[in-house]
């Protein structure tokens, strides 16, 4: 159907055809009444369901129940968002949750043992500070057992790294407008 009014004075041709201008205009009367239906609610398989239960124009409570009947067993099932279409901002949350609970109820005893593994592991200084800002986010009770050097910052980066960004930071680059050369 084009449009719900179509809808209508089709109902009315079917339910009341010695009067389907009367009944066409009682029925687009009720329109408005029924407007929290979709649009998909108002097609050929709807009409022919009101239209068989209808022996003449039928009264609003009648038309709107066998609408929704209709509808309700009819209607598109809802369709599931998968985890591969939840926005970055849900994924962060889902993370900061799950890291938050991973450290929920570390002990004194635990953070002790894992200070003793990084220290004798590769670049104790780095991962020393990585784990000091973990704890200081998730289980900050804990930073008095923490070396005082990884609650500070890492060492800065090498000079030749600092020249590159410096260098990058001062490329400007052109946009041309038009046809490709």
């Amino acid at each position: 159907m084009k449009n719900r009014q179509q809808w209508t004075a089709m109902l009315a041709k079917l339910v009341a055809p010695m009067d389907a201008t009367r009944a066409a205009k009682a029925l687009s009367d009720m329109l408005p009444m029924l407007a929290d239906f979709p649009d998909a609610a108002f097609c050929i398989g709807s009409l022919d369901a009101v239209a068989t239960k209808c022996k003449f124009a039928p009264s609003y409570a009648e038309l709107r129940g066998h609408l929704a009947d209709w509808w309700k067993q009819h209607r598109p099932a809802p369709i599931a968002i998968t985890a591969a279409e939840h926005s970055a901002a849900d994924k962060k949350l889902v993370t900061d949750r799950e890291n938050r609970e991973s450290w929920e109820g570390i002990t004194a005893a635990q953070v002790r043992a894992k200070v003793a593994a990084i220290r004798v592991g590769i670049l104790p200084q780095h991962v020393g500070h990585w784990f000091g800002t973990a704890l200081e986010m998730y289980a900050p009770q804990h930073l008095g057992l923490l070396p005082p050097e990884w609650l500070t910052k890492p060492p800065d980066e090498p000079a030749n790294v600092v020249k590159l960004r410096t260098a990058a930071a001062d490329i400007r680059f052109e946009i041309k407008r038009g046809e490709p050369e």
